[in-house]
């Protein structure tokens, strides 16, 4: 292994390449339908000067016309009125699986109900608009779909061209919407979507981190339309805690006593009921406690952080004595019960609350109890698979060192979300039950509403970032990568790359193993901006045996496997 250094590379935008063909984010904000999904008495007329040369016809009241944007959108809709009279008129139905396809209603976005109606359809007439361009109302703003039904909704002439959305998340982003400032790029030779009417697909791994990331961009930082963001702040209650790290925050809901967490929001994750002191509830207490020691570090108080950590060393051991089940290797979920739940057997893992490797490996191999072919059913609640928590076990698997499981779990659940016929194709969904239905929660909270369930939800992007910090391996260790660390899970894969811009600049990350020889190459190249540091984990699998080198000559490791580099592009061979 050698190490050379050049200059660093500073971008605000990440480089161009293939992954950008797995790009989910639409250039303009203005977006046309893809295709047409179903036509029921209407008529195409071929017209002059508008989108694709046609214009479309109505019969009369109840025909319609289905179109399909080919991904999720979401923001303010227009349409060209070319033919009206006075008593013309016509609704618009959004949904965003093609399972709910109706000229009478949306999808639920609000409030669920068991007739599924809530949302009903927007009315629009079009007296005296002939000739004219009707753009919605902020105020009658939809949520995120992929299908728009228009339907005309009396019997008098109505003709309409020049179907726009107008993408109204991101309102701050200036820059093109795909115009990301990270990547990610592998080829993943194991997966198949053949029970999805695909074949192989080597660039799965590529599409779940760039679906994840679309999904975050439509749901996180919108002006609260995509739906699952619409209804969250009629849904969340109790005390918030905000989780700050490096990279990004996480923001939960839980009431906390002083050495303790009671989690009092009965209406949670995928739990019939989340509360009393729960391991999921107490984990996050203590990775709260962490991070309000480092950050109370980072400030300079060192009382504050003398006390987070004194309470952090409390909650694990408290944790381990009264949770750990030996016989199962797991948590139970509380001190009353011996179910071990998805949940607090994940976090456990990836907060580090376990006292062993070996602990951590059982909890890995335990959680596998659980699976199905699209994702673990969690006992936490019956008949659900939950994303949001999926996603912490993925990342569970790879710090328990058990990678190829942790893309085994990725390929089922994700895979599922990504290749299903009744998804957008294009985001992650809420949740849904055993046999892959909507039906998420619909005996807990939803009222057998399908339609309410978010089908482009943030909370099940987990595996983007998982797929960053460990397969890819980049880790931020300090204040916007000061320090970082690129620790990579090769987890059965030949090859990953990708990297992101924090406010230093640009951290880039390419390895590879080459096998053309009779022994395997491990190489790794890494970018930094200036005034950083970074630790490079050189991976079990890989040969050091002839010693690593550091820009031509043997690296003297001060900790075996690990070389640490400065800023700039460093390229290990």
């Amino acid at each position: 292994l050698s190490l050379s250094v050049f200059g660093a590379v500073v971008v605000a935008r990440a480089p161009a390449g293939p992954w950008d063909d797995f790009n989910y984010a639409p250039s303009t904000r203005l977006v046309s339908p893809a295709t047409l999904h179903a036509i029921s008495g209407a008529t195409l007329v071929p017209t002059q000067g508008v989108t694709n040369s046609t214009a479309y016809q109505f019969s009369g009241n109840a025909s319609y016309i289905v179109f399909d944007f080919g991904k999720e959108v979401g923001g303010l809709t227009s349409v060209d009125i070319t033919e009206a009279t006075d008593n013309s008129s016509f609704s618009l139905a959004y949904t965003e699986s093609p399972l709910l396809i109706s000229p009478f209603n949306s999808d639920d976005s609000r409030t669920p109900t068991s007739a599924m109606d809530s949302d009903g359809v927007e009315d629009v007439s079009a007296s005296g608009a002939n000739g004219t361009t009707w753009t919605q109302e902020w105020s009658r703003m939809r949520g995120g779909f992929r299908y728009l039904t228009i339907a005309s909704t009396n019997d008098a002439p109505l003709s309409l061209a020049n179907i726009v959305v107008n993408i109204t998340f991101m309102p701050h982003w200036d820059e093109p919407l795909d115009a990301y400032t990270g990547y990610f790029y592998a080829k993943d030779t194991n997966f198949s979507a053949e029970d999805y009417g695909y074949g192989e697909d080597e660039d799965f791994l590529t599409k779940a981190w760039y679906a994840g990331a679309y999904t975050s961009r439509g749901s996180l930082r919108s002006h609260a339309h995509i739906k699952t963001v619409c209804r969250q702040s009629h849904r969340c209650s109790g005390h918030m805690s905000v989780i700050s790290t490096y990279g990004y925050s996480e923001v939960v809901y839980i009431q906390c006593d002083s050495m303790s967490c009671r989690d009092s929001f009965a209406n949670d994750w995928g739990r019939e009921a989340a509360g009393g002191q729960n391991s999921a509830a107490n984990a996050i207490w203590y990775y709260a406690l962490i991070k309000g020691y480092e950050l109370a570090t980072v400030v300079g108080d060192g009382d504050l952080a003398t006390e987070c950590a004194y309470n952090a060393s409390v909650a694990k051991a408290a944790f381990n004595s009264l949770l750990w089940d030996e016989s199962a290797g797991m948590y139970c979920d509380n001190a009353t019960t011996t179910m071990h739940p998805q949940d607090g057997n994940s976090l456990a893992v990836l907060f580090n609350l376990t006292e062993t490797t070996e602990q951590s490996k059982n909890v890995s191999e335990g959680l596998t109890q659980f699976w199905t072919d699209i994702g673990p059913l969690c006992p936490e609640l019956p008949d659900t698979i939950i994303p949001f928590i999926g996603g912490f076990e993925v990342k569970a698997h790879f710090v328990a060192g058990e990678g190829e499981r942790a893309l085994d779990l990725l390929r089922s659940e994700w895979g599922y979300m990504l290749y299903s016929n009744i998804t957008t194709r294009s985001t992650f969904i809420e949740g849904y039950t055993a046999d892959g239905s909507l039906g998420y929660r619909g005996n807990y909270g939803y009222d057998q509403d399908s339609s309410y369930t978010s089908l482009s939800h943030g909370w099940s992007t987990g595996v983007t970032a998982a797929l960053t910090n460990y397969v890819l391996g980049l880790q931020l260790t300090a204040p916007a990568g000061t320090t970082f660390d690129v620790r990579p899970v090769l987890s059965g894969l030949t090859e990953a790359q990708g990297g992101f811009e924090t406010a230093l600049g640009w951290f880039g990350v390419h390895w590879a193993i080459n096998n053309d020889s009779d022994v395997s190459v491990w190489t790794l190249n890494v970018t930094s901006p200036a005034n950083t540091t970074g630790t490079i984990y050189v991976p079990e699998e890989a040969d050091a045996s002839a010693g690593v080198y550091l820009d031509g000559e043997l690296y003297d490791a001060p900790v075996s496997g690990q070389v640490t580099t400065g800023s700039g592009n460093h390229t290990v061979v």
